[in-house]
């Protein structure tokens, strides 16, 4: 039963131009850090005022930081 996936994985036909691709992309950012990381994606939804436009908010860079912090 564990490996259930994978078995199901290797039975499919695949020709030799074909590739298999995990987008897990938890795994590709286990190191990235997480202040910074935030302080980025707030700065470019602000660039232009771009998330209160988009979603009709009036909301400050010091309001919408705490919410990408929640885990």
């Amino acid at each position: 039963m564990e490996f259930e996936f994978a078995d199901e994985m290797r039975s499919i036909p695949m020709n030799d131009e074909g590739m298999l691709v995990s987008y897990d992309v938890t795994a590709f950012f286990t190191n990235a850090p997480l202040s910074e990381t935030i302080n980025i994606l707030v700065d470019k939804a602000f660039t232009n005022d771009w998330f209160n436009q988009t979603y009709n908010f009036n909301l400050g860079k010091e309001e919408l930081e705490p919410f990408l912090k929640i885990s």
